[in-house]
């Protein structure tokens, strides 16, 4: 009888961490996606946002600054929001990017 309610709340609790999955990435489908490499042009440690501009001038920001620093190249997922205008793009994901 316990491996069975076991087994019933693990389902439940996987089926809610699917529909929250599900639910925030809703507005993000694939063809909203796109890539965009920038360069780290600041680093607040104290409000834990990195600052980057793009190769068009266009800057953004993202949390968490762990070994960021200034100079340091990345590629980011970015959403365009299904609109045409680049001010309400989001950033989706941020990778460090290595010019070896």
């Amino acid at each position: 009888m316990k491996n069975v309610k076991a087994y019933v709340i693990s389902v439940i609790i996987i089926s809610v961490i699917i529909s929250l999955f599900c639910v925030a990435f809703e507005h993000s489908t694939v063809s909203n996606l796109y890539a965009k490499s920038a360069v780290v042009t600041h680093v607040n440690h104290v409000t834990d946002t990195v600052t980057i501009q793009d190769s068009n001038g266009f800057c953004w920001e993202f949390k968490g600054c762990e070994d960021w620093q200034v100079n340091d190249n990345c590629v980011c997922i970015m959403n365009d929001n299904a609109t045409k205008q680049i001010y309400d793009d989001e950033i989706i994901s941020v990778t460090y990017e290595n010019n070896c």
